[in-house]
């Protein structure tokens, strides 16, 4: 996820998510997403965050832009562990992004 400051100040995120489901019984938990501002293995991140459903406060730090271009930007990396047993459906859910003053 490429997250990109066009505002007036410094700023971070904030973030929440839902589980991911196929609409029927089959879910991932919310908290078996993780996240970090590089690349990762799942297994052994010690710098990542989880998703939960409720807001949490990460750091980017992106800068005040002081112009248009180039643009003030951060990654965001993401890991899914799918837990045994769950189908082998198209699962979905929503991630949300606040930006927070820094």
């Amino acid at each position: 996820t490429t997250v990109e400051n066009i505002g007036n100040g410094a700023l971070d995120v904030s973030i929440e998510g839902t589980d991911l489901t196929d609409g029927g019984a089959s879910a991932i938990p919310v908290n078996e997403q993780i996240f970090a501002t590089s690349t990762f293995t799942y297994s052994a991140c010690v710098y990542c965050s989880a998703l939960a459903t409720t807001s949490a406060n990460y750091e980017l730090d992106l800068s005040k832009p002081t112009s248009t271009t180039p643009a003030i930007t951060d990654e965001i990396f993401w890991g899914l562990a799918v837990p045994f047993g769950i189908a082998g459906t198209v699962h979905s859910g929503t991630n949300t992004f606040y930006a927070i003053g820094d």
